[in-house]
């Protein structure tokens, strides 16, 4: 059972994070699609699922819907005593700024002063900087920006590009952004002088401020067993192969993906694995793509696919109880003591943080989880 550290309040997210766009082909997937697994509310589970008291300390934090008079959401987990939130004002919808909040204390820090007219996403951060990409024009111009939890300067290091034909940034500019130490990779997509669409791979250097171009036509940075790996294209012309910096290939994808994750075990998938063209519904599998193996599939949307060093996680829109897969051992773990919901998971290290809501949105809950 979790301990409830405070009052429960309703809590919404406010702060859409940066997602990313997976260049690839429409394969089907090669997984073996027909293996029979076992019926689970919406998912359809092909590995051990254990509760996850068995292998998690999880407790409940609560935080205020508002502080002196202005509304508050989370959007992220800074460690076992901070969330980062934002405050915002509803009508119209205004973000004022982004802070810390002690759900231990009760203690407020003000971080990023955001303001009218100004729009954000939170891409990565952990204890030393936070990154975060940033428009005042309604995303027709975005810049690249680290706010120095120490110093606590916010402070613009990288400017997308922008599509000739539009004037806006292309829409491909949402791709994952990584934080490792000081070090932030990332990638761009531009026009070359031919007008083709071409991108990318970036290293910046915060305590430097050193820009270094490490690939063409490299995208998606990814953090594999400790070192950083991103998709490129290959001799076809498509973004499936999965590359380290030196270019070394790792992995050939042959899957139709939504979006892929990665960690020290593997490279993990959201995949449309087929479509029923009589009721219109696709079914989604979460896949271990180096063993070629199903986790779970629902004919529910799922999305948000994220991971830390241990465990993957995803966001279902449909009410379920909340699941995570373990990839050291695994193994899904259901979070049993924890009533159906929308299910949304941030990670800060092993840190955790489970944000479980309504699908009315009337009740949202957070919970904080570690490995015992």
């Amino acid at each position: 059972m979790f301990k409830i550290m405070r009052i429960t309040a309703f809590l919404i997210i406010l702060v859409v994070q940066c997602s990313f766009i997976i260049g690839c082909d429409k394969n089907i997937s090669e997984a073996e699609n027909n293996i029979s697994g076992d019926i689970n509310g919406f998912y359809k589970t092909f590995v051990p699922i254990t509760d996850a008291d068995t292998e998690l300390k999880i407790d409940e934090i609560i935080l205020p819907e508002s502080l002196n008079g202005i509304k508050l959401a989370c959007t992220g987990i800074y460690d076992e005593s901070n969330a980062i939130v934002v405050l915002y004002t509803e009508t119209p919808i205004i973000t004022n700024e982004i802070g810390l909040y002690n759900f231990k204390t009760g203690g407020y820090k003000k971080l990023i002063n955001i303001g009218e007219n100004k729009y954000f996403g939170l891409c990565a951060y952990n204890q030393d900087y936070m990154i975060l990409r940033f428009s005042e024009d309604e995303w027709r111009t975005c810049k690249l920006y680290y706010f120095s939890f120490v110093q606590e300067d916010f402070t613009s290091f990288f400017s997308y590009s922008t599509d000739p034909s539009t004037n806006r940034v292309y829409t491909h500019n949402g791709n994952s952004v990584v934080l490792i130490d000081d070090k932030v990779y990332f990638d761009d997509f531009y026009a070359d002088s031919d007008g083709e669409l071409r991108v990318n791979l970036y290293e910046y250097t915060i305590g430097k401020r050193q820009l270094i171009p490490l690939l063409e036509d490299a995208q998606n940075p990814m953090v594999y067993n400790g070192e950083i790996v991103s998709f490129r294209k290959n001799s076809e012309g498509k973004f499936k192969d999965i590359v380290s910096i030196d270019n070394k290939l790792i992995l050939s994808n042959t899957k139709h993906l939504k979006q892929i994750a990665a960690n020290k075990n593997g490279f993990f998938c959201i995949e449309n694995n087929s479509t029923n063209d009589k009721t219109k519904t696709t079914t989604f599998q979460v896949t271990d793509m180096l063993k070629n193996k199903p986790v779970l599939s629902t004919d529910s949307s799922i999305a948000n696919l994220d991971s830390n060093s241990r465990f993957v996680t995803w966001r279902n829109y449909y009410e379920e109880k909340p699941y995570m897969y373990d990839t050291d051992k695994e193994q899904l773990l259901l979070f049993s003591d924890i009533p159906a919901g929308i299910n949304n998971f941030f990670f800060s290290g092993e840190l955790g943080l489970l944000m479980n809501t309504a699908a009315d949105g009337s009740k949202s809950r957070l919970f904080i989880f570690v490995p015992k």
